[in-house]
């Protein structure tokens, strides 16, 4: 009760400091920073207070989650490679902007995605969902953000790696897949447990 009350809190204090604090950049703002930020801390403190430590997430678990940080680390990038492909294929897609400036703007994207996402996905596995999240961040969304790609006429709804008919068709179908990898997993374990007990 007390993290959903802080997390509605912490979106109206964003708004309220932003309405005082006018002169910001848009969509970067303190606001949203105290947005993220807050129900992070809040989270954190209730589990110091309750003394529920274990299961946070925090710890890597490269062994146990290798598959999660590969998927982590190529979902949005192959989905975009096939989504820009099909576009190229059709037509529907113009590729501008400096090539060289690309590779670093993504880089520097995806550092500063990396750490800010760190308070927007905190939950059971934390660190590939951090990963994925920066990397969403740091190559479709940019691509798109940025003018790199451009797309003519109703193709954008199509063929947009960020949000196109395609883009979320096969990220659902990822989704489906991841989960219910994650399903048999947990049944195996489940299985083996009650074996055991």
């Amino acid at each position: 009760m007390i993290f959903i009350a802080v997390t509605l809190a912490s979106g109206w204090l964003g708004v309220l400091l932003d309405k005082v604090l006018t002169d910001q950049p848009e969509g970067n703002s303190l606001g949203m920073g105290l947005w993220l930020i807050l129900p992070f801390l809040a989270a954190l403190i209730l589990r110091i207070v309750s003394r529920d430590g274990e299961g946070m997430g925090l710890k890597p678990n490269f062994r146990k989650s290798c598959v999660w940080y590969l998927a982590a680390l190529l979902i949005y990038p192959v989905v975009t490679i096939i989504v820009l492909g099909l576009a190229a294929f059709t037509g529907g897609v113009e590729l501008s902007g400096d090539k060289t400036a690309l590779l670093s703007l993504a880089a520097t994207a995806f550092l500063f995605q990396f750490v800010k996402n760190i308070f927007e996905e905190f939950a059971g596995s934390v660190w590939p969902c951090v990963l994925m999240h920066a990397i969403e961040d740091a190559v479709p969304a940019l691509l798109v953000a940025e003018g790199y790609i451009v797309f003519t006429g109703v193709y954008d709804i199509v063929f947009n790696p960020a949000s196109g008919i395609i883009a979320t068709g096969l990220f659902l179908a990822v989704g489906f897949i991841l989960r219910s990898i994650r399903i048999r997993k947990e049944l195996r374990s489940d299985k083996k447990s009650i074996e055991l007990g």
